[in-house]
């Protein structure tokens, strides 16, 4: 049997983990928070555990260890996003939000990245036990 190609793999799993993140801070509004004051609430923990799943699954389409790159700048790009938006209603510069809210975001990719590394082994692992 054929082998899909990676590429299409990849672009599945990225529609895949931003379907998932946009469907739940729709239905459950968990999303990437950005404050204008330092601090790490349940809510940071609460969406990074989400990523952390999501990123999981997006893992197990695409098979690659490439993937956790694509996934961690995918959670820094909405990160970036949330504060782009905090932005334009205060009068607060971007980067100082970035810079206040550095801690939450790089939880928030490093558990993507490894979400998404786990995804990826877990497939491997049991690709490798399937009789061939």
């Amino acid at each position: 049997m054929r082998e899909p190609n990676p590429i299409l793999r990849h672009v599945a799993a990225i529609v895949i983990v931003l379907a998932l993140v946009l469907a739940t801070g729709y239905l459950f509004h968990i999303g990437p928070s950005v404050r204008s004051q330092s601090a790490f609430t349940s809510s940071d923990i609460l969406w990074s555990t989400c990523g952390m799943w999501f990123a999981l699954v997006g893992g197990l389409v695409s098979g690659r260890y490439g993937f956790a790159i694509a996934a961690g700048a995918l959670y820094l790009g909405l990160t970036c996003l949330a504060a782009h938006f905090l932005q334009a209603h205060m009068q607060v510069g971007l980067l100082e939000l970035l810079l206040e809210n550095a801690f939450g975001t790089a939880v928030s990719v490093v558990a993507g990245m490894v979400g998404a590394c786990a995804g990826v082994f877990i497939r491997r692992l049991n690709s490798r036990r399937l009789p061939a």
